[in-house]
């Protein structure tokens, strides 16, 4: 008799997954597991710099391996390796005026001119810092860099606390749902990730979004 593996029956499945789980139990082989964290100040709505802006700062005690940049900026998300991976993450977040209001009230400083093609980016860079340090000591911008940052002290600020290797844990030893079976067959798609995004509401409300898939696959939400 033939075993059709293009299309396998749910008996075939079950044996699958029942000998995976068994591999992944007894630590025969470790599997990767990735862990991705970002965070929605929008809610779910997306940017508008006519709505106010939500200011989010927190822990740094982890590292980024996919970024240099702070997972903290909007549109940012962090890879955290799991050998680093930290017992909780602290986050403070507040809502503050608009991009709109914000670039009215808070002038930014003028740009510098762009890098001529005869300049090193160690000579372009010197001078770049030579024109904004100049201006950050003129009274009129150490005005506005002191008003901003005390408007910024003055919101209302909320914490929440994460905690990443509790939702790892949460899903170990699991085999991620609605998967192509047919890839169970392949080690190199066992690895798995872990994608949380902390959604920050309008209300300042904080909601988790889980999503669990195979590192290349079909995502299951949660």
């Amino acid at each position: 008799m033939k075993l059709n593996l293009s299309k396998p029956t749910e008996s075939f499945r079950l044996i699958v997954i029942s000998l995976l789980l068994l591999i992944v139990a007894s630590s025969a082989f470790a599997l990767d597991r990735k862990f991705y964290l970002e965070i929605d100040p929008s809610g779910g709505q997306g940017f508008d710099e006519n709505k106010p802006q939500v200011l989010i700062r927190g822990d740094n005690n982890f590292k980024c391996s996919n970024t240099s940049l702070s997972m903290f900026y909007y549109g940012e998300h962090c890879q955290i390796k799991k050998e680093s991976l930290p017992e909780s993450i602290n986050i403070e977040y507040g809502q503050w005026i608009s991009v709109e209001a914000s670039e009215r009230l808070y002038p930014a400083m003028p740009g510098f001119r762009s890098k001529q093609p005869e300049e090193t980016e160690a000579a372009y860079k010197l001078k770049v810092d030579t024109h904004y340090n100049r201006l950050s000591n003129l009274p009129k911008y150490k005005k506005i860099i002191a008003d901003e940052e005390a408007s910024k002290a003055n919101i209302e600020w909320h914490t929440y606390t994460i905690y990443p290797q509790q939702l790892m844990n949460k899903y170990k030893y699991k085999i991620p749902e609605d998967g192509d079976v047919s890839s169970y067959l392949n080690p190199f798609d066992w690895s798995t990730k872990l994608w949380v995004t902390i959604v920050i509401h309008p209300d300042m409300t904080i909601t988790l979004d889980e999503s669990y898939s195979f590192a290349s696959g079909t995502i299951s939400w949660h």
